[in-house]
């Protein structure tokens, strides 16, 4: 099973960069293309002026050797206005023959995958150093996550399939695999999945009511709007912004609904006197704690991502309501809202369901398997 959990995190690694890999050598037509390349000289540098401000660009002459790609070999010079190099860095560059026969070249952006790669293998460690047999099943659930987003969710969202339904099926399927993985074929986990897509159904129409009633067109970002030129303009972009809510639900609500469900379970094998409703009502309570934390945490994980564009609307005399009133805000604060909507209803109805459905439970110890739910989710919570 180890070797299983490991084998699958290792492909799913692999695959991103021999993607990235594959692309070094292809055309984007017979006019264009991709290619690597290596500084090996800095020819000149100097610094260009926007007009009418103080801000600058520093510009550099240099001289590459392209590393892959129809060029590959060849020693080329190029400008650079991306960030300033040294010689030895790598970088991504883009070719394009004119209508004249000349091939220009430009720095598209630096080379990065090594670093990635570095942290992905330190990320891997410290899971297994720490987490042991429960950090590899992790692994294994977030492997199979990986594969399912890029290999079935991804290809079916570019064919133009409906995003909410088709993200909603994915998605109960990459959560199927993290909790049955990391928790184990038992009933924590069979109520902690229905109560979470229970969660997910009820926040996607929730979800689908307030971009209709704040008249989100899905067009906020650069890259969607890329991506509509990219596409004829066959996709639907309100239902992909739905689809980003609901994949960054996942995980929470996954986590929040088994620690609810093993408070239960471990209240019930503690106190066989305890009636069902105090036993909601104490479950209820470690919920509360819990949702406080997580809904900072969701706010907080959604302000760093968008702390750039809140500095740059900051950073000038705007009006507040304009702002704010402006569809790249708005849709991050709805965003951040139904998140946390979506963790605030997941207590009490996961809490709900594990009461209902194992009362058969009371006074019976613990399985191996559900210690293993009660000591790493609730059992410092239960008193």
């Amino acid at each position: 099973m180890k070797k299983y959990f490991l084998f699958l995190f290792t492909v799913s690694l692999l695959i991103p960069f021999q993607l990235f890999a594959e692309q070094e050598s292809v055309l984007i037509n017979d006019n264009q293309g991709i290619f690597n390349a290596r500084v090996e000289k800095i020819i000149g540098t100097k610094t260009e002026s926007f007009p009418n401000s103080s801000t600058g660009v520093i510009v550099q002459d240099i001289s590459a050797k392209i590393t892959s790609g129809v060029f590959e070999g060849q020693s080329v010079s190029i400008t650079n206005d991306v960030s300033p190099m040294k010689v030895g860095d790598k970088f991504w560059g883009q070719w394009i023959t004119t209508e004249g026969g000349t091939t220009l070249f430009a720095v598209s952006d630096f080379e990065r995958r090594p670093a990635l790669l570095g942290l992905v293998i330190l990320f891997v460690l410290v899971i297994l150093l720490l987490g042991r047999l429960q950090g590899l099943r992790s692994l294994g659930s977030l492997a199979l996550s990986i594969l399912a987003i890029v290999f079935i969710l991804i290809p079916l969202l570019l064919k133009g399939y409906p995003p909410v339904l088709v993200t909603v099926l994915v998605g109960s399927l990459v959560l199927f695999c993290a909790i049955i993985l990391t928790h184990g074929w038992n009933r924590i986990s069979w109520i902690a999945f229905s109560s979470t897509i229970i969660s997910v159904v009820i926040t996607s129409v929730l979800a689908q009511l307030v971009t209709k009633w704040s008249h989100i067109t899905g067009f906020a970002s650069h890259e969607a709007i890329y991506l509509n030129f990219n596409t004829g303009g066959e996709l639907d972009f309100v239902g992909i912004f739905l689809a980003s809510i609901i994949i960054g639900m996942l995980g929470v609500l996954d986590d929040i609904s088994v620690t609810q469900v093993a408070v239960v379970r471990e209240l019930y094998a503690v106190g066989s006197h305890i009636k069902q409703s105090e036993i909601f009502t104490r479950a209820l309570r470690v919920g509360k704690e819990h949702v406080s934390a997580l809904v900072n945490t969701l706010v907080l994980a959604y302000v760093g991502v968008a702390l750039p564009l809140v500095l740059f609307y900051s950073s000038g005399d705007v009006n507040v309501g304009h702002t704010i009133n402006s569809e790249i805000f708005a849709s991050e604060i709805i965003r951040t809202i139904l998140g946390s909507l979506g963790l605030v209803m997941t207590v009490p109805l996961s809490t709900w369901l594990a009461v209902v459905f194992l009362k058969d439970t009371r006074g019976k110890k613990l399985t191996e398997d559900e210690k293993v739910h009660a000591h790493s989710h609730g059992h410092d919570h239960v008193h």
